[in-house]
């Protein structure tokens, strides 16, 4: 159920009256410039109110709120519940938007993803906690058939339209070429992408369900008890992508933001992925993934999927940059550029086997 209000209010202020937490203080939260969210401190404890982006309806915020349910019961209990309102609503819709309540979580302060200072402790920890959720994740995903596919198969179209939308945008703002020149010239979003779907797609390993963005921005650490250099996962938060899919493309895309710079990307340091993929073949109960991660090497075992998240994120960055750009907002916009064409560039320098 959602609870729809119109007034003058803000969200904190709307949020504290609709699930009757008292008397509450509230200050936003510099997450990153894509999310909204703050912290409300009542007397009951603290809580997070979390602004949905748009796109989220009410039906696939009803589907989260199951699955990390289901995740629960199964044992993974590391992503925070939605809490429900006494008149049984979870999700407030006000200013626009959907928004969720959570109980806050201590943790350490996140590190800023895009300049990594992860530990091997703090990768092997979070490939502990993404195979804990994949282990669990194959009895939700067999319970809830209303799971959205894995996007990938459809990457290549998508790709394709914002390229050329973007490079039509950017040739009317007259910023240069390199946009047009990626569709004229690139085989990103064609043959190379379709390709490495194909190849991540041939492979015969069980379906769970798939976190999507699994990225140190929605990893929560705090320190073990009693062992104060030793990290433990407080919260895996953001289930806003979650999917039924491939284990490997949440690890693949894991291994490019826990062991690669963000100007790096595609450019996975082996032995900081060593470290990821050691805590997930810890924490992995399926036998037949386990055998074949280890027995692989890594390039050939999580290339294609790396190349896909790769692919990915170079989507989300054009997206946002023709956003930015039909919303007017020309220096966010402009923000995008560097990271969208090194993307391109470095994983046009990788060589392309289509087979």
């Amino acid at each position: 159920m959602v609870k729809t209000v119109r007034d003058g209010r803000r969200a904190p202020e709307l949020a504290s009256a609709h699930w009757a937490l008292g008397e509450t203080s509230f200050r936003r939260l510099d997450v990153n410039p894509q999310s909204v969210a703050w912290r409300l401190e009542t007397g009951t404890g603290a809580y997070l109110l979390k602004r949905h982006r748009p796109g989220a309806t009410a039906a696939s915020l009803a589907l989260q709120a199951q699955a990390t349910a289901a995740l629960a019961e199964g044992g993974f209990a590391l992503t925070p519940p939605p809490v429900a309102a006494a008149d049984g609503s979870v999700y407030l819709d006000c200013e626009g938007a959907l928004h969720t309540l959570t109980r806050f979580v201590d943790a350490d302060q996140r590190f800023d993803w895009t300049q990594p200072a992860w530990t091997d402790a703090h990768r092997r920890a979070a490939g502990a906690a993404l195979a804990s959720l994949h282990n669990c994740g194959q009895a939700v995903a067999a319970g809830l058939p209303a799971l959205p596919p894995s996007p990938y198969p459809s990457l290549s179209g998508w790709l394709a339209e914002s390229l050329s939308a973007a490079a039509r945008l950017q040739a009317s703002a007259d910023q240069g070429s390199w946009l047009a020149e990626i569709v004229a010239g690139s085989d990103l979003a064609g043959g190379r992408c379709a390709a490495a779907c194909a190849r991540a797609a041939g492979e015969s390993h069980q379906r769970t369900l798939a976190h999507g963005d699994y990225h140190p921005g929605n990893v929560l650490f705090r320190k073990a008890a009693g062992s104060p250099g030793q990290p433990v996962v407080a919260a895996v938060l953001d289930l806003d992508h979650l999917h039924c899919g491939s284990p490997l493309m949440d690890l693949g895309y894991a291994a490019i933001f826990f062991c690669a710079a963000w100007e790096g990307m595609h450019a996975v340091d082996e032995t900081a992925a060593a470290a990821l993929i050691a805590g997930y073949l810890e924490g992995c109960a399926d036998g037949s993934l386990a055998d074949r991660l280890a027995s692989l090497p890594l390039n050939e075992a999580l290339r294609p999927h790396i190349e896909l998240a790769c692919l990915l994120c170079l989507y989300w960055l054009i997206d946002r940059y023709i956003e930015g750009i039909s919303c007017g907002q020309q220096s966010a916009a402009a923000g995008l550029i560097g990271p969208i064409e090194h993307i391109w560039r470095t994983m046009s320098s990788i060589p392309y086997n289509p087979d």
